[in-house]
């Protein structure tokens, strides 16, 4: 039986990924670095049975002091 494995996600610059599998149903969580903040894609993709990640990965910008 074929099981999915979509491999490790991609890195973001600005933050770290914890992936609990990459096999079919495994998560990865972004989560970003002190500094940055999130925008964009959600923070949270899935292993599908087309062994890809869903959506896309997040975005974490800069933060800039004004």
């Amino acid at each position: 039986m074929f099981l999915a494995d979509c491999g490790m996600p991609g890195t973001v610059r600005g933050a770290s990924v914890s992936v609990t599998s990459t096999q079919l149903g495994g998560t990865a969580t972004y989560t970003c670095d002190l500094g940055y903040v999130y925008t964009g894609a959600d923070l949270t993709r899935t292993c599908q049975s087309s062994a890809q990640w869903s959506g896309s990965e997040p975005v974490c910008v800069c933060k800039t002091n004004t």
